[in-house]
């Protein structure tokens, strides 16, 4: 899902955005390092990815304790800065 995309959910923020998508023990990434949603706001967000299992993620994102998903968010500014 790209920023066209969320921009068209009436969801309050990125907590609220993301809340039915993610579980208990999902790991979260802003910018390729673990955050909280709540440092992100959902205009700043450019993309996002989703993996709802360890297995399903890039080694980088994974937990390596648990089997938990994955959310990995990209902003604007992250991608503009990208060669």
């Amino acid at each position: 899902m790209d920023a066209p995309e969320i921009a068209r959910h009436s969801a309050i923020d990125a907590v609220d955005f993301f809340r039915p998508m993610i579980g208990g023990c999902t790991m979260i990434f802003i910018d390729a390092l673990p955050r909280p949603l709540r440092d992100v706001t959902l205009p700043q967000i450019a993309a996002f990815e989703l993996y709802t299992r360890r297995t399903q993620a890039p080694p980088q994102f994974q937990n390596p304790r648990l089997d938990c998903g994955s959310l990995v968010v990209w902003t604007r500014s992250s991608l503009s800065l990208q060669p």
